[in-house]
C-alpha cells in the first residue's frame, strides 16, 4: 500500500479515492469497522470512509486515532486526511487524532478546493464567493457550519497549534505539535505549496479535500496508464438523499426538462417496514412501471414544495432527528435494492453519503470501486453486490451547477450512441 485516505463519508471517500482510480492506480475504498483494513492487500491507494461525519468529537478523534495508530505499524509511508471542501464534520478533533497517532510535529491542511470555488483567503473560508458560514452549509439542518474562520472551527473541538499560512509564506517551526493552515485560492498555487512540501519532505502527512488529492499522484512521480469511461446503459436514474439547496436546484431543473420524478411520502421514508405492507408492494410496482416507461427517472426524498411534511410527521410520530437521518437513506436503499433485482438497467446517480451507504447496507455483500472522474466532482464507481455488477455516479449533495442532471444525461447518452 502506497497511501492511505481517511475521509469521513463514503461520498468523500470516493470523490478523493476517484483521483487516484482514474489515472490506474489501484484504489479500494471500505467502511470503517466493517473490515479489517490491514488485511487489505494489493491496492496502491486505501481509502477509509470512517463515518464520523455526524459523530462526537471524541468518538471521531478515537476511531481516526485507532486507525492511523494501526497505519504506522503497518508501515504505510503517505497519509492523507480527507476533509469536507465545506468544513463540515469534526474537522478539529480528526486532524489533532492524525497529529497524535502519526507521533509527527506539523500536518500541513490545504482546505481549499479552487476548481469547485472552494478558497481560504486570510485563514476564512469561503465556497462562491460567500464566507462558509453564509453559505447554504450554514443552513445544513444536520450539521451546520457555524465559523467561517478555519483557526477558530479547529479550536472548536482541540487545543492544538494552529498556524496560519499566508500566500507566499511558509510555517514555522515550533516546539508543539502543529496544524498549519494554507491560504489557497487557485490550482496554481495548490500545486505550488504542494510542490514546496514535496521539496522538503513533508508529504507524508497531509490534510485537504479532493483539490489537493488530484495532484498527489503526479507529485509522487507515480506513473500509470489513466483509464477510460466504460460504456454505460443510456436509460438515467437519479437517487436523491440530499437536502442540500444546490441539488434541490438540479432536481427542479431537471424535472422541467423531461426527467420523471417520484418523490417519496413522509410515511415511505421513516416507517422501517413500509414496502413490506401490501400498499409499499403495490407502489413498488407502480415505480418499475415509472422506470420501465421512462430513460430519465429521479427518486427523491425532499418534500413537494418544501412543505417540512416528513418533520411534521416525524414530531407527531415521536421520530428524532438522528432516527431521521439514518432512516432515509435505508427507505432509499430498500427502493433501489428492488429495482435492481427487477432487472433495471440504467446508468444511477446517488447524491449524498448517506443515501450512497444506506443502499449500500441493504444490498447482499455488497462493494463499490471507483473507476474513474466522469466530470468535476463526480465520480464512476463499479458497484458489485449478491445483485450482480453495475455501475453508479456519485456526487456529493453541494456539489455541481443548476442543469448538472441534464448535461449527465446528455452525455451518457451521446456515449452510448458513440
Amino acid at each position: 500500500m502506497k497511501l492511505l485516505m481517511i475521509a469521513d463519508d463514503f461520498t468523500g471517500a470516493l470523490d478523493a479515492g476517484a483521483q487516484f482510480a482514474k489515472k490506474g492506480f489501484s484504489t479500494k475504498v471500505l467502511v470503517y469497522e466493517k473490515e479489517d483494513f490491514g488485511k487489505i492487500e494489493n491496492a496502491d491507494v486505501l481509502v477509509v470512509d470512517t463515518e464520523t461525519r455526524h459523530k462526537t468529537a471524541q468518538e471521531a478523534y478515537r476511531i481516526v486515532h485507532q486507525i492511523v495508530k494501526v497505519s504506522v505499524e503497518y508501515g504505510v509511508r503517505y497519509l492523507f486526511k480527507k476533509t469536507d471542501s465545506a468544513l463540515r464534520g469534526n474537522i478539529g478533533s480528526e486532524l489533532t487524532a492524525v497529529l497524535d497517532a502519526s507521533n509527527g510535529s506539523m500536518l500541513h491542511f490545504l482546505p481549499a478546493f479552487p476548481q469547485m470555488k472552494r478558497i481560504t483567503v486570510n485563514g476564512i473560508h469561503y465556497i462562491d464567493g460567500l464566507p462558509v458560514k453564509e453559505s447554504v452549509f450554514g443552513a445544513d439542518p444536520f450539521e451546520p457550519v457555524i465559523t467561517s474562520d478555519v483557526e477558530e472551527l479547529i479550536h472548536q473541538q482541540c487545543d492544538t497549534c494552529v498556524q496560519l499560512v499566508h500566500k507566499g509564506e511558509l510555517p514555522l517551526p515550533g516546539k508543539e505539535k502543529t496544524i498549519a493552515v494554507y491560504d489557497c485560492s487557485a490550482d496554481e498555487e495548490m500545486k505550488s505549496i504542494a510542490e514546496h512540501l514535496k521539496e522538503k519532505g513533508e508529504l507524508s502527512l497531509i490534510a485537504g479535500c479532493a483539490g489537493l488529492a488530484q495532484i498527489i499522484p503526479e507529485l509522487l512521480g507515480w506513473k500509470k496508464t489513466s483509464r477510460n469511461v466504460p460504456g454505460l446503459p443510456e436509460k438515467f436514474l437519479v437517487v436523491c438523499g440530499s437536502l442540500n439547496p444546490i441539488t434541490a436546484k438540479q432536481l427542479d431543473y431537471a424535472e422541467k426538462n423531461g426527467f420523471a420524478r417520484i418523490r417519496l411520502s413522509p410515511e415511505q421514508k421513516l416507517e422501517p417496514d413500509y414496502f413490506q405492507k401490501e400498499a409499499g408492494k403495490i407502489w413498488l410496482n407502480k415505480l418499475w412501471d415509472v422506470c420501465s416507461r421512462n430513460d430519465r427517472i429521479i427518486i427523491d426524498t425532499n418534500d413537494f414544495l418544501q412543505d417540512n411534511a416528513t418533520e411534521k410527521y416525524a414530531v407527531e410520530k415521536g421520530i428524532s432527528r438522528e432516527k431521521m437521518r439514518t432512516q432515509i437513506p435505508m427507505a432509499l436503499g430498500t427502493v433501489v435494492e428492488n429495482m435492481i433485482c427487477r432487472g433495471l438497467c440504467s446508468s444511477m446517480l446517488m447524491t449524498g453519503g448517506d443515501t450512497l451507504l444506506g443502499c449500500i447496507h441493504r444490498m447482499d455483500n455488497a462493494r463499490l470501486t471507483p473507476v474513474c472522474e466522469f466530470a468535476k466532482g463526480i465520480v464512476l464507481s463499479e458497484l458489485v453486490s449478491g445483485e450482480g455488477k453495475t455501475h453508479v455516479f456519485t456526487k456529493s449533495g453541494g456539489f455541481g451547477e443548476e442543469t448538472l442532471l441534464t448535461d449527465m444525461a446528455k452525455l451518457i447518452c451521446c456515449r452510448e450512441s458513440a
